[in-house]
């Protein structure tokens, strides 16, 4: 499924509202008058965490999604796998906050999750969060936290094209001496020790097949 496809259906699946049933125990604290936290099994507000991710997964046969380890520097061993392909997402909080960037590659089957940090050391993501390629921009999207009781943004969202390989992403060449005021001083030492495919595949050796 292309981009702007993508992003029509997304819209459509969010805009879903009260399509199902009462759960057990909605119906036992509806019967005898218990308040408690909202529960998404009727999707009075939408779809939940787990269903929108479902949809993601469905949708581009997702085997794995990947996320940058959750500290702001980090050099070696950048992404953990947070789901795989016989696995649910135990980190939907996570990775639907709208802080981060999420780019699915439909050639590779997996979605990769990054901070501000990360992208703006990768000049391809670098350029799209930047919106400085024309043909197609990020989107994201509101979606209603049933755990939370409100209304939320999601993450910016970026497809790739179908044949759009993982090798044509890499990090930009950094020394100590092009290292700027507002960045930590940064020796060649301290810098990516692997390509930005070589991280991928090692945090994919994780991932149950």
């Amino acid at each position: 499924m292309k981009h702007t496809e993508f992003k029509k259906e997304l819209h459509k699946f969010i805009s879903s509202r009260n399509i199902g049933q009462l759960c057990t125990k909605c119906k036992f604290s509806e019967k005898n008058k218990i308040a408690s936290r909202m529960c998404d099994c009727t999707w009075r507000f939408g779809p939940g965490l787990k269903s929108i991710y479902q949809f993601f997964k469905a949708t581009y046969n997702l085997k794995a999604i990947l996320a940058c380890n959750y500290r702001y520097i980090s050099y070696d061993n950048i992404f953990s796998c947070v789901f795989d392909y016989n696995t649910d997402c135990n980190n939907e909080n996570f990775i639907w906050a709208q802080n981060l960037y999420i780019f699915i590659f439909p050639m590779e089957d997996i979605a990769i999750v990054c901070n501000r940090h990360l992208t703006k050391n990768i000049p391809l993501f670098d350029n799209i969060v930047n919106n400085t390629l024309e043909h197609k921009k990020m989107f994201n999207f509101k979606y209603y936290n049933y755990d939370l009781a409100v209304w939320l943004t999601g993450p910016h969202i970026y497809i790739f094209d179908e044949e759009s390989p993982l090798e044509m992403v890499c990090f930009k060449d950094r020394s100590y001496e092009q290292s700027d005021v507002s960045d930590v001083m940064i020796s060649n030492h301290r810098w990516y020790k692997k390509t930005f495919i070589q991280e991928v595949r090692e945090a994919l050796k994780h991932v149950t097949w």
